[in-house]
């Protein structure tokens, strides 16, 4: 019985002292006319500590891990030491989206739009102007 307790409070202390699992809440891709629409929920996802690349067909998402990791245990030995980066790829459904139009993050979730080509508004095409210089058409005998 007396060992059945001990490993009860070894094992709960191993678990205060632990990361939270690393895990997406929610991920979602859509295609349409206007592009990709990628839509990332997780629990390690902060503003400002995530750089997005579009390369080969694929989204390369590079998540900075922060000093105080994600705000748990903090100060322990254990966890002390060189920080690394996690890196995402992900598989897009075609190579021809590889312009990022626009990445938000909002409310925990990061939403990413793919498109073709870069679109600056609408095309100006701009006529001749209406003025041009008409020279004096002089004939001169033969």
């Amino acid at each position: 019985m007396e060992t059945l307790k001990t490993s009860k409070k070894k094992n709960n202390r191993q678990r205060l002292q632990s990361l939270p699992p690393l895990r997406f809440k929610k991920f979602q891709m859509n295609l349409d006319q206007s592009g990709v629409h990628i839509l990332l929920s997780a629990n390690f996802l902060k503003k400002n500590n995530h750089t997005l690349r579009v390369r080969d067909g694929q989204l390369n998402l590079k998540i900075k891990q922060p000093p105080a990791l994600f705000g748990y245990a903090n100060g322990s030995k254990v966890l002390d030491g060189p920080t690394k980066d996690i890196d995402f790829q992900i598989r897009l459904p075609h190579k021809q989206y590889r312009h990022i139009k626009s990445a938000r993050f909002l409310n925990g979730s990061l939403k990413i739009h793919l498109v073709e080509s870069y679109t600056t508004g609408a095309t100006l095409k701009y006529a001749e102007s209406a003025a041009k210089y008409h020279g004096v058409a002089t004939s001169y005998p033969s």
